[in-house]
């Protein structure tokens, strides 16, 4: 049985084990996170959203107490078919320094080589960068450099 036979009149119990639906019952086990996103969509999608509030804010400060800095917004939301009134929470679980480039593959990239570095200007020469004397910068395609000593040398000119 997939989530979309299931009827959008759910209430949400949680247990350590199960979510308890009004007509069927779903055994969660180990990934009951991954399954509440998914049914989080079919829930939330009737529901009317009357309040919005940020962190600090009249009706947030016992979620601040309870959450800190993780805190982005509290909702207060009414589902007119049930007749309930929820408060969620958006929380930060994970942070981590973004490692993606900036660049895509097909971008032509000012790369700075000193004049005495012979190394590494033979090394665009053999990728078939171009010299700009004018800015005193090579232009080579990033992913020919991607993972390379030289993708390091990308100057803003």
């Amino acid at each position: 049985m997939s989530f979309s036979d299931f009827r959008i009149q759910i209430i949400l119990q949680f247990t350590k084990e199960c979510v308890y639906f009004r007509e069927n019952i779903l055994l969660i086990g180990v990934s009951l996170a991954a399954n509440y996103k998914a049914l989080g969509n079919l829930m939330l999608k009737d529901m009317k959203s009357y309040n919005h509030l940020k962190p600090g804010q009249k009706g947030t400060r016992r979620l601040v107490e309870k959450y800190g800095d993780a805190l982005l917004c509290v909702r207060y939301r009414y589902d007119e078919k049930r007749g309930v009134r929820l408060k969620t929470v958006e929380i930060v679980v994970e942070e981590r320094p973004d490692r993606s480039s900036r660049f895509k593959n097909g971008d032509v990239v000012p790369v700075s080589v000193n004049f005495e570095e012979m190394e590494l200007r033979e090394q665009l020469r053999s990728m078939r960068a171009r010299w700009d004397a004018q800015l005193k910068v090579w232009f080579v395609p990033y992913r020919l450099i991607r993972g390379t000593e030289l993708e390091s040398r990308i100057s803003a000119a």
